[in-house]
């Protein structure tokens, strides 16, 4: 059995993590979150939903962002018991598609935010992911970017729903997945014990490497200035 892409290699520069909402963390990233925070990285993790319609009712609950954003700074306490990344809050109201205006508004803060926190890398979602604000998220990110032009960060794309093309797969080491599946714990109101833990083990073995049992897959994030394959 041949390898599906060859292993991520974290460095120990400043990373920003860009979630849409609380679990996207673990879900998506959380592999390369760990890597990164063993390779010393100081990491900021950027939250940008407020997780209020994560129920089944499909009305938004401001109690329940609170509880989220609660659960979120868990997670980071677990997977990073020694030194949590800091958690940056925007807290928007998820759910709805946002204007042209919405869109290169949150490009212009997330340009700011860059050019003062000065991440060597960001991870962010793929632009193919089904999510309707993981697509928006990705626009975003991607318009900053190339507002950065040669100043911008190194970007990398991560899977939360939806399947990408590869450029790597992080391979989790020790006792790291036990790790994710802790963290994906704290998300009790997401049935980050049950239902979203299942996800995370299928989706883990799908991506694992030749002789690993899980993995994560990322790839390099397309910008509009970008003449390679989407990511």
């Amino acid at each position: 059995m041949s390898l599906l892409a060859p292993p991520y290699e974290a460095d120990g520069g400043r990373v920003l993590f860009v979630v849409p909402h609380p679990d996207d963390e673990v879900l998506g990233c959380g592999a390369a979150l760990l890597a990164h925070a063993r390779a010393g990285s100081p990491i900021d993790v950027l939250q940008v939903f407020d997780g209020a319609l994560g129920n089944p009712s499909g009305s938004a609950e401001p109690e329940l962002a609170l509880r989220r954003e609660a659960e979120l700074l868990a997670s980071l306490q677990t997977l990073v018991p020694d030194a949590p990344p800091t958690l940056l809050s925007w807290g928007l109201p998820e759910g709805h598609a946002p204007s042209s205006a919405d869109l290169a508004h949150a490009a212009l803060r997330l340009e700011l935010l860059l050019r003062e926190r000065r991440p060597t890398t960001v991870f962010a979602p793929w632009a193919g992911d089904a999510h309707p604000d993981h697509h928006s998220v990705s626009a975003a990110v991607a318009t900053a970017l190339d507002a950065l032009g040669a100043e911008a960060p190194r970007a990398v794309a991560y899977e939360v729903w939806s399947d990408l093309d590869p450029d790597w797969v992080v391979v989790p080491e020790g006792d790291d997945w036990t790790t994710l599946e802790r963290a994906l714990a704290c998300h009790g109101s997401q049935g980050g014990e049950s239902e979203l833990r299942a996800f995370l083990r299928e989706r883990g073995r799908r991506r694992a490497l030749s002789g690993r049992a899980f993995g994560q897959a990322l790839a390099c994030f397309a910008t509009r200035r970008s003449h390679g394959r989407a990511a």
